[in-house]
């Protein structure tokens, strides 16, 4: 395997347009441009590459399709269970409901009932006001 001789002109003007970047970023980008040849340098680039890859609109779109899928699938089954959870409260309710509702009208008419018995002694002090009623005869 030959290498190419190291030209540093190149490098001092590659350097240049990345010098502002943080220093984790230029170390990548100098890395991209004047790969080592090693194993390590290969495998290196090979993790690069991939993460590239995975962090594509594509890909993201994918991950996100799929995760979709797999929420509604999931959301379905987790209804089947959700009815079998509620089903004991339901039940309850449907027998507990009108016998409240009936308790509560014979407590309301028990009350109306009371009231009414404790205002038949002002009854009968009732002072009538001046009523004239003269009845008409149409025939």
């Amino acid at each position: 395997m030959t290498q190419s001789p190291f030209d540093l002109t190149k490098f001092n003007s590659d350097y240049e347009q990345i010098k502002n970047l943080p220093l984790e970023h230029q170390s990548l980008v100098l890395n991209r441009l004047y790969p080592e040849r090693s194993p390590d340098s290969e495998i290196f680039n090979g993790l690069l590459n991939r993460l590239e890859r995975l962090n594509s609109s594509e890909e993201i779109s994918k991950r996100l399709t799929l995760a979709n899928e797999l929420d509604k699938d999931r959301m379905r089954e987790a209804g089947k269970y959700k009815a079998l959870f509620d089903l004991p409260n339901t039940l309850i309710n449907a027998y507990s409901v009108p016998s409240r509702i009936q308790a509560q009208g014979a407590a309301d008419i028990a009350q109306m009932m009371s009231q009414g018995a404790a205002n038949i002694p002002n009854l009968t002090n009732y002072q009538r006001g001046s009523f004239n009623f003269s009845p008409n005869r149409y025939f």
